[in-house]
């Protein structure tokens, strides 16, 4: 399958050939529908974050079920999915508890043995994901399944963007009805954060930005 991988910090990506290793038996393929560019890739790419090269990026993506591990129940071959970065384990005592977030055992950012290229070398599954691919390998527990009539390019935002704005605002400032709100930069991430303060019932709700069109937006 064919992949943009970063071998260069500040270089432009390579598409080339790329391997999936095998499904493990709890694990998913999914065949990549559409994968969104979130600024944390940018700063991947351009070496701002460090760490290791290669990699295929990509976090925000949404495709369908290819294949299913002989463990896996959530999803089966067919599936619309949303592929989330976010991993746990099901097993330990966090996520038996409702705190995945948590998780014991799932607590890595950057996976190494899920991709090589044709010369056999080893590329960084970024962010558990690598959604700059065809196809990726995930976990089960990082799919989330979603409604056929729901266009994929819509639906990848949801991995990312979407919840991290949406989800500051309503579960983790949990902000009450008739309260004021400043959302601080209006991007992807911090539209969904007014979107977030507009279903909270928050009033006034304020956008600051230094580009008019993102204010006008907002």
């Amino acid at each position: 399958m064919k992949a943009a991988v970063c071998y260069k910090f500040g270089k432009p990506l390579v598409i080339g050939e790329i391997t999936l290793r095998s499904t493990g038996p709890d694990e998913v393929r999914v065949k990549v529908a559409a994968t969104a560019i979130c600024h944390s890739d940018i700063h991947d790419i351009r070496g701002d974050f460090g760490g290791a090269v290669p990699f295929v990026g990509g976090h925000e993506t949404a495709g369908l079920v290819e294949e299913a591990g002989s463990n896996v129940t959530a999803v089966m071959p067919g599936d619309h999915v949303i592929v989330s970065l976010l991993e746990s384990c099901g097993r330990c005592l966090f996520c038996r508890t409702g705190r995945p977030y948590f998780c014991e055992t799932k607590i890595t950012y950057d996976v190494r043995g899920t991709i090589t290229n044709r010369q056999g070398e080893d590329i960084v599954q970024k962010a558990r994901v690598a959604g700059f691919a065809e196809y990726v390998l995930v976990h089960e527990s990082q799919l989330v399944k979603i409604d056929e009539d729901l266009p994929m390019d819509v639906a990848s935002l949801l991995a990312c963007g979407v919840t991290t704005g949406f989800g500051a605002v309503v579960n983790r400032a949990k902000v009450p009805p008739m309260s004021s709100v400043v959302v601080i930069g209006t991007g992807g991430v911090g539209l969904n954060a007014v979107q977030g303060a507009v279903i909270c019932g928050a009033n006034p709700i304020i956008a600051v930005d230094t580009l008019d069109s993102k204010v006008a937006r907002a």
